[in-house]
C-alpha cells in the first residue's frame, strides 16, 4: 500500500497508493504535498557531514529507557485516536528463532519489541513512522536478505568496524525493522559502545547519515513524545489523524 513518490526526478515521502478509501483528488493532494515537503527539507547528509547530537555520538541525544514503557505510551495513544487498531504480537520463541536465523546477536530491546508489536495487518495498516513501514519478523528476514545480495560486492572494506561507524554498504549485522522502497531503519548489532543503536539506510547513500538514536527505546521515546505532545519527530515530522488514520507532515 505504501510507496515513495517519484515524478520527473523529484522525490517525495511515502503515500498510501493502494488505499481504496482515498479518492483520486485526495491522492493528488497527498502526492503534491509529498513533493513539496521533500523540496523544503535540508540536503542529505554526506559521509563528511554526519549529523550528531550536541553532546553525543548520535543525531538525537534521547537516552535509552524501557522499551515496554515507551511502547505502552504509543499503544495507548493509538487506541485513543484510531478506530480499534489491531496490534499483532510475536511469541518469544518466534523472535528467538528469527534472531538465530540472522546469526547475529540481537539486543534484548529488539527481541522485546517484536513481542509487543509484530508489524500491522494490511487491512488495519498504521503509518507508525513518517517514511518507513513497520516490519513483521518475516519481512525482517526477507528485506535483510535482499539487501545482503544487492550490496554484496561493496562489503569488503566494512569488516570488523564497531557499531555506529558508517559502512557505506549493507552488513549482516544490520537488522531492519522498518522500511520502504530500499530505505530502512535498522538496528546496528556490531559490537562496541553503540551496540544496538538505530541508523537509517538509503538505497543510494547507504548508511551515510550515521547513527540516529542510541537505542530502539530512545527512538520510541521520541515518537511517543511527538504523538502525545504534538511536537516534531525526527527533525520535523508532525503527526495528525485524518479520516481515522495516522498521517505525517514535514514541517522542517
Amino acid at each position: 500500500m505504501l510507496g515513495k513518490v517519484r515524478i520527473d526526478g523529484e522525490r517525495g515521502y511515502s503515500v498510501p497508493f493502494g488505499d481504496e478509501n482515498v479518492s483520486d483528488d485526495e491522492m493528488a493532494k497527498m502526492i503534491q504535498a509529498a513533493i513539496e515537503n521533500e523540496r523544503d527539507r535540508s540536503p542529505r547528509s554526506t559521509h563528511e557531514t554526519v549529523p550528531v547530537a550536541a553532546h553525543g555520538p548520535t543525531r538525537y541525544d534521547t537516552p535509552a529507557s524501557s522499551i515496554s514503557e515507551q511502547w505502552c505510551r504509543i499503544e495507548a495513544w493509538l487506541g485513543e485516536h484510531l478506530a480499534s487498531p489491531s496490534i499483532p504480537k510475536a511469541l518469544p520463541d518466534a523472535v528467538n528463532e528469527t534472531a538465530t536465523r540472522t546469526e547475529v546477536d540481537w539486543p534484548e530491546e529488539l527481541r522485546t519489541f517484536f513481542t509487543l508489536v509484530n508489524g500491522f495487518p494490511v487491512d488495519q495498516w498504521i503509518n507508525l513512522f513518517p517514511e518507513h513501514e513497520l516490519f513483521d519478523l518475516d519481512r525482517v528476514l526477507d528485506e535483510r536478505q535482499v539487501e545482503l545480495e544487492v550490496w554484496a560486492e561493496f562489503s569488503g572494506d566494512a569488516v570488523d568496524q564497531p557499531a555506529g561507524v558508517v559502512a557505506g554498504t549493507w552488513l549482516p549485522e544490520f537488522i531492519p525493522f522498518a522500511g520502504v522502497d530500499g530505505n530502512f531503519l535498522f538496528v546496528d548489532t556490531r559490537p562496541g559502545p553503540l551496540y544496538g543503536c538505530i541508523s537509517g539506510f538509503d538505497k543510494t547513500f547507504a548508511d551515510n547519515s550515521g547513527p540516529q538514536w542510541m537505542s530502539l527505546s530512545a527512538l520510541l521515546a521520541d515518537l511517543a513524545d511527538a504523538l502525545e505532545g504534538g511536537g516534531a519527530f525526527a527533525g520535523g515530522w508532525k503527526a495528525d489523524v485524518v479520516h481515522g488514520r495516522l498521517t505525517w507532515t514535514w514541517t522542517g
